[in-house]
């Protein structure tokens, strides 16, 4: 994949089809720290989750490679007095999975950072992620582990807190 190829897209209505098929595949939850309390049992859930993220354009993105949609990147908490908000991120291609999120990121960044004058994004991922190491190596930070903080698949899990500081923004 060329990461150049990577960009992010304003939501769409037929965007439901791709935000149904990925909350519904066993593979695309089990990447989410909280991928069971988000996995949609029904198309209609998922219309409405995307249109909560439509309604304020600033909040979520289609992930595309090249043409075709391979994810969902939104902004959560997105508290502008503060400039801060948490960054949440679907992958549901499983042939781009750990080729595409560091350039999501980047992008999100860059949007975040450049356009909506933010100082910091906050990512939580499970504990043991792949993504990880990708994230540290992309400047992220760790900055703690929230305990047994949440149920995923039957079992208590931890949660990785990253974060991206924009050093070069405002104040």
């Amino acid at each position: 994949m060329d990461p150049s190829r990577v960009w992010l897209r304003a939501l769409e209505e037929e965007d439901v089809v791709h935000l149904y098929r990925w909350y519904n595949q066993p593979r695309t939850v089990s990447d989410l720290a909280r991928g069971d309390l988000l996995a949609a049992t029904s198309e209609a859930k998922c219309q409405r989750r995307l249109e909560s993220m439509a309604i304020d354009s600033d909040r979520g993105f289609m992930i595309m490679s090249g043409d075709d949609p391979a994810g969902l990147i939104w902004l959560e908490g997105l508290a502008q007095r503060q400039a801060r908000s948490n960054v949440g991120m679907l992958i549901g291609e499983a042939r781009l999975q750990g080729e595409i999120e560091v350039e999501s990121m980047a992008r999100m960044a860059e949007y975040a950072f450049g356009c909506l004058n933010l100082h910091r994004l906050t990512f939580f991922l499970p504990k043991g992620s792949y993504l990880i190491p990708l994230m540290k190596e992309a400047g992220l930070v760790v900055e703690g582990i929230m305990a047994e903080d949440h149920i995923h698949l039957g079992e208590f899990k931890d949660t990785m807190i990253m974060a991206l500081i924009n050093k070069e923004g405002p104040l």
